[in-house]
């Protein structure tokens, strides 16, 4: 399997907030993914943004603006 195969993402912690940012791939943004990821990391009781970024993606259209692909 290729790296760009693998779904992934980012959680960043705002210490100013007390909030986190969870960046990931599109095919992720499922309820049941979020709230594994919500319980993996503990973060169940602050306030969360979701968020899709290009770097974190499958899609092989999407990685094509990106690289040479």
């Amino acid at each position: 399997m290729d790296y760009f195969e693998v779904p992934r993402g980012r959680v960043m912690w705002d210490l100013k907030d007390i909030s986190a940012r969870i960046l990931m791939d599109s095919s992720l943004f499922k309820k049941a993914v979020q709230q594994k990821i919500l319980q993996f990391f503990h973060l169940e009781k602050v306030p969360v943004s979701w968020g899709r970024d290009n770097h974190y993606t499958t899609n092989i259209d999407e990685l094509s603006k990106l690289f040479d692909y």
